[in-house]
């Protein structure tokens, strides 16, 4: 499982909050709309993704601040809440792997 390319921390998701591409999403539904239409070609794109990284310095140094926050809905809170009380199980060695992944399966399964 050890691999100088791909360490476990580049593709893991246990203990991180943050495990779907919902943030790319939420990126890229603005950048969609700052661009006013589709297809664009490609050196407006370059153009406007020059613009996106230019507010990216700003955007670390507030992440770094703790004054950028990222907007999660009441459903969203509970499952992490659930998720985050599964992993301090696992953690504190009272359920078992397999446990861990039953338990992780019926929160995100089908109903």
């Amino acid at each position: 499982m050890t691999n100088p390319l791909w360490p476990i921390d580049s593709w893991c998701v246990f203990g991180r909050s943050i495990r779907t591409n919902n943030d790319c999403e939420g990126w890229h539904h603005p950048l969609n709309r700052r661009a006013k239409k589709g297809n664009l070609p490609f050196y407006l794109l370059v153009q406007l993704l020059c613009e996106e990284a230019k507010l990216l310095n700003t955007q670390v140094r507030l992440e770094r601040e703790g004054k950028l926050r990222r907007h999660q809905n009441k459903q969203t809170l509970q499952v992490q809440g659930k998720v985050w009380g599964v992993w301090k199980r696992y953690n504190e060695r009272s359920i078992s792997t397999s446990q861990l992944l039953d338990l992780c399966s019926a929160m995100y399964g089908p109903v």
